[in-house]
């Protein structure tokens, strides 16, 4: 609904629920809501970088379902034939099932189970989900905020896998592992990627170096990595932690920022048991250790409230049709770029959000042809904090309307 109201024999009109926190008109001061932002965390974390990183998530996955989406998520059944994983991958609502708006991945003591895989594949069975085949992408910014397990011989990891194996099989076409967790030390987490010649011949770049304060990984936490040309950058709750600049010797691909030049799927899976924790052999790489110490740890539950995929940003010219209003912002935009433009120049949204406090106060004696009537594209300046039009003659307001954090606007002698 519009509130009209008349300020010197003109109408302006306000958005029901606008978000501007001060509306000065003829000398007086108008308080309406305001919403706070949120909290921001590092200057690169993507989901505070709106100059270069689109902040609405391009897929995603938040769990608020009752089952699985098969159409986004495949769900792989067997043993796993590598570090001496104990548990058999089941597709089982038991140890695989969506409630209360979480993914939960769940490991279990299931005497008698077996299945292919290593010598010691069976007895404990757990989940995987992979979106190969229907989900992969080449770049982007990729997060999920999980709870892990409080178990001291899982091995819970968030990680991508090549959709193709483009450059032959692992580790050729590379791996990127978001996070990898264990059991056995409830304040450790690590990233890492993998590429090389062969499983002899190859190299890795792990990362465990976490952000100062970070600690139990059974509490939730967001764990992400931003993967741009020739470069991975990984965050844990959006603090940057560790990066991997080039992907050198050995190295199958023979691109400048191969392997990881393809697209990529999401995996998930929680591991029981395995040579991850703690080393082959260790106490905790065998969960009958676990069982035996702390029957209770079993179910063992992987929890996941979301998954989403962020891309980067390309600017986008903004519809500015008041000339007016142009020339002023191409005005300001000179300044706050350090740069010489023209009245009549192209704006981007880019652009825009670099304003904060806009004076596009007329003069005095402005003519009508002078002042500014319309306010179009002032939308995309969603930094914007305030902003003056003294003089000139605006009567709609709809453009700044869903601004968050336009805390004033002085509208004095608008005709």
């Amino acid at each position: 609904m519009l509130i009209r109201k008349r300020f010197l024999n003109t109408k302006v009109k306000i958005l029901t629920g606008i978000m501007i926190a001060g509306l000065v008109v003829s000398g007086s001061l108008l308080t309406l809501p305001t919403v706070q932002a949120k909290s921001v965390v590092s200057d690169d974390y993507p989901l505070n970088d709106s100059a270069h990183w689109n902040t609405e998530p391009i897929w995603r996955d938040e769990f608020d379902g009752t089952s699985l989406d098969r159409e986004s998520w495949n769900v792989r059944s067997g043993g796993w034939g590598a570090n001496h994983v104990q548990s058999c991958y089941r597709d089982r609502e038991e140890n695989i099932n969506v409630k209360n708006g979480s993914l939960n991945i769940v490991g279990l003591y299931k005497p008698g189970e077996r299945c292919s895989g290593n010598e010691k594949s069976g007895n404990f069975t757990s989940g995987f989900v992979e979106t190969k085949g229907k989900k992969a992408w080449t770049y982007g910014y990729i997060e999920a905020r999980i709870k892990m397990p409080n178990n001291k011989s899982t091995w819970p990891a968030f990680w991508m896998s090549p959709n193709e194996s483009a450059y032959g099989s692992w580790p050729r076409s590379g791996e990127i592992d978001i996070v990898e967790t264990k059991g056995s030390n409830l304040d450790y987490a690590a990233a890492d990627a993998h590429w090389g010649i062969s499983p002899g011949y190859k190299k890795h770049a792990q990362g465990k170096k976490l952000p100062a304060g970070f600690k139990d990984t059974t509490q939730w936490h967001t764990y992400g990595v931003k993967w741009t040309e020739g470069k991975l950058e990984y965050y844990i709750d959006g603090v940057k932690f560790h990066t991997v600049n080039g992907f050198g010797q050995p190295n199958a691909a023979n691109t400048p920022y191969g392997p990881f030049d393809k697209p990529f799927f999401l995996r998930l899976n929680l591991a029981i048991g395995g040579d991850y924790i703690d080393g082959k052999g260790s106490k905790w790489s065998n969960a009958y250790n676990a069982l035996a110490e702390y029957p209770k740890s079993f179910p063992a539950t992987m929890s996941i409230d979301y998954v989403r995929v962020y891309e980067r940003r390309t600017a986008k010219e903004v519809n500015v049709p008041d000339n007016n209003l142009r020339a002023q912002l191409n005005k300001k935009l000179s300044t706050a770029l350090s740069t010489n433009r023209k009245d009549d120049q192209k704006i981007t949204d880019v652009e825009l959000e670099k304003l904060t406090d806009l004076n596009l106060d007329a003069a005095d004696n402005a003519s009508e042809s002078d002042k500014i009537h319309d306010l179009t594209g002032l939308e995309a300046a969603k930094n914007l904090k305030t902003l003056s039009l003294k003089n000139n003659s605006v009567f709609d307001l709809r453009a700044v309307s869903n601004i968050k954090s336009l805390k004033s606007v002085n509208l004095t002698i608008n005709r």
